[in-house]
């Protein structure tokens, strides 16, 4: 599989976090991670479980914004947002780019692949603060 990585960021010793309530969807994008480099990929598949993986930091979270029985991760991003952690989010919905657009981050629309994640990642990386 051919990955876009055009950046410089060490990405074998980031930690991801990766968001997403569907199970078969989430397996799907963890190895898309790993393709990509990253070593230290941590899965949830609800908002408790992200906040439990992100209590000792994270480097980059992917997020899917709609999370089922009306639970979006829109509080949770914007609490990682002000600690610096760069974010992606993931949505299938046409207006999710005015619900998460104060917030910053490159917005994939699902289904994704591996080169919309790659983009979203490099986009993502480069808007860290130094």
């Amino acid at each position: 599989m051919t990955t876009l990585m055009t950046n410089s960021h060490d990405r074998s010793k980031m930690r991801v976090l990766y968001l997403e309530d569907e199970a078969l969807i989430a397996l799907d994008g963890r190895m898309m991670l790993e393709d990509l480099g990253f070593g230290d990929v941590r899965m949830a598949h609800s908002l408790g479980e992200a906040e439990n993986l992100a209590a000792d930091g994270v480097d980059l979270a992917v997020l899917d914004i709609n999370l089922g029985d009306g639970t979006t991760s829109i509080s949770f991003a914007e609490r990682l947002a002000k600690t610096g952690t760069p974010i992606i989010f993931a949505s299938g919905y046409n207006a999710a780019e005015k619900i998460v657009s104060h917030i910053g981050g490159p917005l994939m629309a699902k289904p994704f692949t591996q080169n919309d994640l790659a983009r979203a990642v490099d986009d993502a990386l480069d808007m860290r603060p130094a």
